[in-house]
């Protein structure tokens, strides 16, 4: 019981240092860099004060499974995603429904991908040359990590 207990605690301990820390100045790049460095510390300062508890080991491995299933899918918790965009129009819409021509304006190539090239460029995964969207140094790891993934997958090329 005492893992489950810790454990829980000292997730919610960085989630609510992340929570401050994003409400005080909110960082403009590599803002899961730093995400991971909050969770890291927390386990850190948690591992020391809590090195007497049972089944210490237990308690580190469920803190760092919490924190890596926060900090995988907070991107995708920062970005709009269309479906999400879609879902909550249509929610604000109430009962009387959205109309799809409304719907279709708010689904921009401004809100589905001029968002996603700016955060690209703000993460220094591509950069723009004469024109031109260029893969950085960064962006053709990233990428190449997610191309054998999905090979490794036998998954379709596709996104």
């Amino acid at each position: 019981m005492s893992v489950l207990f810790y454990g829980i605690l000292t997730f919610f301990s960085a989630l609510l240092i992340h929570l401050m820390v994003w409400r005080i100045c909110l960082p403009k790049k590599n803002r899961a860099l730093i995400l991971a460095n909050i969770f890291f510390w927390t386990l850190v300062l948690g591992a020391v004060v809590l090195r007497a508890i049972p089944d210490y080991l237990d308690y580190i491995v469920l803190y760092c499974c919490l924190a890596a299933a926060y900090i995988v899918s907070y991107p995708a918790m920062e970005a709009d995603s269309p479906s999400l965009v879609i879902v909550r129009d249509i929610a604000r819409a109430g009962r009387s429904g959205l109309d799809k021509s409304e719907l279709y304006k708010t689904m921009s190539d401004e809100i589905l991908v001029v968002a996603r090239i700016d955060d690209l460029l703000a993460d220094d995964l591509i950069r723009m040359d004469s024109g031109k969207y260029l893969l950085t140094a960064k962006g053709r790891f990233l990428s190449g990590v997610f191309v054998r993934f999905r090979r490794l997958l036998n998954a379709p090329k596709g996104g």
